[in-house]
């Protein structure tokens, strides 16, 4: 079993690298990097084998932040933003309550990476698939350790700085 299994997210809208891609796939651990649609996040879904990891980290682009958020909350919403091939379920994600914890922020002592690193506290990953793939990994895995992580575009973080920041994270985790 791996300690951690990463997801990252590639291009979509008008963003044609997505830092998440690049992080997920520099960080040395075991690492599965999704299209933009509901349907990609479904089938990952529905092929992972919940005992192949202890904790789910996974990451996206927040198009205007310029820190790493760590995203506390994950909400039961589906904006109207269409997906890279076009699909927009607004509504619900699925059955369940309004917002849920993250399972992994909540478990780790985090004061001295939030004072050393360009990372803060996020309360809302959104409406989009940031959003629905934490609320449904939340609910499909909860004796797992499950978080979200929202990354800035390069321009506004570099790339280097946020997988050092990562790097620190992931020590953390593990």
């Amino acid at each position: 079993m791996s300690p951690v299994l990463i997801t990252g997210f590639g291009p979509f809208l008008g963003f044609t690298a997505n830092p998440s891609e690049m992080l997920a796939k520099d960080s040395g651990r075991d690492h599965v990097v999704l299209e933009v649609s509901y349907e990609a996040v479904d089938r990952f879904f529905a092929r992972v084998d919940p005992n192949s990891f202890q904790t789910l980290l996974m990451l996206g682009l927040h198009g205007v932040t310029t820190d790493m958020r760590l995203e506390l909350l994950a909400h039961n919403w589906i904006g109207s933003t269409p997906d890279v091939v076009g699909e927009a379920p607004k509504g619900p994600v699925q059955d369940g309550p309004l917002i849920l914890s993250g399972t992994l922020w909540q478990r780790l002592s985090l004061e001295r990476l939030l004072g050393s690193e360009p990372i803060c506290l996020g309360y809302h990953p959104g409406s989009y698939l940031c959003n629905y793939i934490y609320y449904r990994a939340l609910c499909l895995f909860p004796d797992k350790r499950v978080g979200f992580l929202h990354v800035p575009e390069a321009r506004a973080l570099p790339l280097g700085r946020q997988s050092e920041a990562l790097d620190a994270l992931l020590k953390v985790i593990e």
